[in-house]
C-alpha cells in the first residue's frame, strides 16, 4: 500500500509538471523558462501532490499519516522538557521510571500535588539540579549547557554516589538472588543456569572495581578541582597528576556486558528453568542496563565538561 501511494504521488507531480511546461513560453538565459529548470514555489510540490490524488488514496495517505503519528507517540512518550513548574506526579505518570531517580533524591511516592519547585523547596534541593538530572534521564540528547554553572559538583558527585549506592546495595544483591532462585528450583539440574550465575558474579565484580575506581579516585578530584576552582588563590601551581582526561581514557564501558548476559539468556539458556522468573531476570537487567547508560551520559555530559571547564580556568590562573 505504501509503495502504491508513493507511485501515485509521484506520477500526479511528473503529470503536473509536464502539463505546465507545454504552456511555458521559452526564453533562453531565463532561470526557469526551460523543461530543465522549472521553479516550483515553496509548498507547491506538498499541496499539489495531495489535490491531485484520486479520493480513496487520499483516505489512504491519511491513515498512513496518523499510523505514523501514534507510532511516534508510543515510542516517545514524553518528549516535554521539565521544568520548576512541572507537576511531579504528572511527569512520573508519563515515565514511572522517574519514580527510581527521585527516589535517590529522598522523594518517595505520597508526595501530593506538587510541581518540580515546590518538592525542591520543602526537601532544599537545588532546583536547578533537580530539572538537570529528570531532563537527563528522560532525554538521551539533553545536555544542558546553559546550566552548567547553576549547580555545583558536589550536588552532583553526592547523587552519582547514591546511585552507586543503589546498585550494590538493592539492584544488584535482588537480581543475584533471583538468579539463586532460579538455579536451586525444583526443576532438573540446567548447567545453562550456572553460567547465567557465573556470568553475573564476574560482571558483579567488575561492576564493583568500576565503582570503587570512581569513589576512590574520581570523585575526590572532582571535588577536589571544584574546591580550587572557588578559591583559585589556594588552587597551587604546575600541573596535577590527574586530570579529567584520565578518567576519560579510562572509563571502561561496563553496560556493554550486561547485553551478552541478556543476549545468552534470551538465545541461548537450554531448558528447563522457571519461565517466569527468567523474565523477570531478563527485565531486571534490561532496567539496569538504562540505568547504567543514564548514570554514564550524566557523567559524560554534565560533570566531564563542567570539570573541563575549572580546569581550563585555573590553568588561565596559574599562567
Amino acid at each position: 500500500m505504501q509503495v502504491k501511494i508513493k507511485a501515485v504521488l509521484l506520477q500526479s507531480l511528473n503529470d503536473s509538471v509536464a502539463q505546465q511546461v507545454e504552456h511555458i513560453p521559452f526564453k533562453d538565459g531565463v532561470l526557469g523558462s526551460s523543461p530543465s529548470g522549472i521553479t516550483i514555489q515553496p509548498g507547491f510540490r506538498r499541496v499539489f501532490c495531495f489535490k491531485h490524488l484520486p479520493p480513496r488514496y487520499r483516505l489512504y495517505f491519511l491513515i498512513y499519516l496518523c499510523r505514523i503519528r501514534l507510532a511516534f507517540k508510543k515510542t516517545f512518550p514524553y518528549m516535554k522538557t521539565i521544568g520548576t513548574n512541572t507537576n511531579l506526579a504528572e511527569a512520573i505518570m508519563q515515565n514511572h521510571n522517574l519514580l527510581r531517580v527521585i527516589g535517590r533524591f529522598d522523594i518517595q511516592p505520597g508526595f501530593g500535588d506538587v510541581t518540580v519547585g515546590e518538592i525542591c523547596h520543602k526537601k532544599d534541593i537545588d532546583p536547578v539540579f533537580m530539572v538537570v538530572i529528570l531532563n537527563s534521564f528522560l532525554d538521551e540528547s539533553y545536555f544542558p549547557a546553559h546550566d552548567l554553572t547553576g549547580f555545583s559538583l558536589k550536588q552532583l558527585v553526592r547523587y552519582l554516589q547514591k546511585t552507586h549506592d543503589y546498585y550494590l546495595n538493592h539492584q544488584i544483591p535482588y537480581i543475584q538472588e533471583l538468579i539463586d532462585r532460579l538455579c536451586s528450583g525444583r526443576q532438573p539440574e540446567n548447567p545453562g543456569l550456572k553460567v547465567v550465575n557465573k556470568f553475573f558474579a564476574a560482571y558483579c565484580r567488575e561492576l564493583k572495581e568500576h565503582i570503587s575506581r570512581e569513589e576512590k579516585v574520581t570523585f575526590p578530584y572532582v571535588l577536589d578541582i571544584e574546591s580550587r576552582f572557588n578559591h583559585p588563590e589556594n588552587a597551587g601551581s604546575g600541573s596535577p597528576d590527574y586530570t579529567i582526561y584520565h578518567y576519560e581514557s579510562e572509563h571502561d564501558n561496563v553496560e556493554e556486558k550486561l547485553y551478552d548476559l541478556k543476549n545468552i539468556m534470551i538465545k541461548y539458556l537450554p531448558q528447563p528453568f522457571d519461565f517466569d522468573l527468567v523474565n523477570r531476570i531478563i527485565a531486571e537487567l534490561y532496567w539496569l542496563e538504562k540505568d547504567l547508560n543514564e548514570h554514564a551520559r550524566i557523567e559524560d555530559k554534565i560533570m566531564i565538561p563542567k570539570v573541563r571547564m575549572m580546569e581550563a580556568a585555573l590553568r588561565l590562573h596559574r599562567n
